[in-house]
């Protein structure tokens, strides 16, 4: 299964170039709840080069994280956040991350 997540997180080829997508420098894709499809679209992002951020909403329960699909299980996040008291505070963290 590892081998599979790795497969899955590697940046694909440029098809004008051949070349591997290069990350977005400096850029992050932030998914909220990754759970069921945001798993999905997390792994997406990563493919195009992004650094994936992950936030967890306070709705989220650890019974529901666990529900994540399998081509996201194991994957190494940038970073992982929880949701604070307020949007500034979520925001800030999600800068600091």
């Amino acid at each position: 299964r590892g081998g599979g997540i790795e497969r899955a997180c590697t940046p694909p080829l440029d098809n004008r170039r051949g070349e591997r997508i290069r990350a977005m420098s400096g850029q992050a894709f932030i998914v909220v709840d990754p759970v069921s499809t945001g798993g999905v679209v997390a792994v997406e992002a990563m493919q195009r080069g992004y650094s994936v951020i992950i936030a967890w909403s306070e709705e989220c329960s650890e019974d529901m994280r666990a529900h994540v699909p399998d081509v996201c299980k194991g994957i190494k996040y940038h970073a992982e956040v929880e949701e604070k008291s307020t949007i500034p505070q979520t925001a800030a963290a999600v800068k600091a991350a």
